[in-house]
């Protein structure tokens, strides 16, 4: 997620379009806003838009062309204001597996985990702790650590290399941006109604 923070200057509009260009949401902020004012729109996007979107964008590099067959069976939500959800969890089916999307970002422990079921296998991926697990048959098959990589700088970084040089490419195509969009709206739409 990308705030922009600039008075009326050409550059805004290379920042939007930049963040476009790799599928950031963002949203501007116009430079005379107070402290408060900048902070509440910053703080704006519920969970679901904040860390959810990066693991549908997952679910959609995994399913591949299947992910036509994706149906959201369930999503239910919480937070401390009733217009802001700050806990989610989304269920979601296609014709080989379940899905299901947990996060949290408010309590002092933040969670986010992905797990995917297939008739065989569960593979479970805590984005906090960066620990894989893979299970097949309820059994323990593999179970890996990777190297913590802060995603917010990588994409910081890669976002300023896109924008840089035209010849890279963005981490997320236009199109899976979209598709991903229709999602989260979809799964924030479910838990706002219930």
């Amino acid at each position: 997620r990308v705030a922009i923070y600039l008075p009326m200057i050409p550059e805004i509009v290379i920042a939007m379009l930049a963040c476009a260009r790799i599928g950031a949401v963002h949203s501007v902020i116009f430079g005379g806003f107070s402290a408060q004012a900048i902070c509440d729109r910053i703080q704006d996007a519920d969970v679901v838009l904040d860390l959810m979107i990066h693991d549908l964008g997952c679910v959609l590099d995994l399913l591949g062309v299947n992910v036509r067959f994706l149906e959201i069976l369930s999503a239910h939500g919480s937070g401390l204001k009733p217009s802001m959800v700050d806990t989610a969890v989304a269920v979601l089916r296609t014709k080989n597996c379940m899905i299901t999307l947990q996060a949290n970002r408010k309590s002092h422990l933040r969670h986010r985990e992905f797990i995917l079921h297939t008739q065989n296998f569960s593979y479970f991926l805590n984005f906090i702790s960066q620990q894989v697990s893979v299970y097949r048959n309820n059994q323990l098959m593999s179970q890996t650590n990777h190297p913590w990589l802060p995603p917010l700088e990588h994409e910081i970084s890669h976002f300023i290399e896109c924008a840089r040089n035209p010849e890279k490419q963005p981490l997320t195509s236009g199109m899976k941006a979209s598709v991903t969009m229709k999602y989260v709206e979809a799964i924030q739409k479910r838990i706002y109604q219930s």
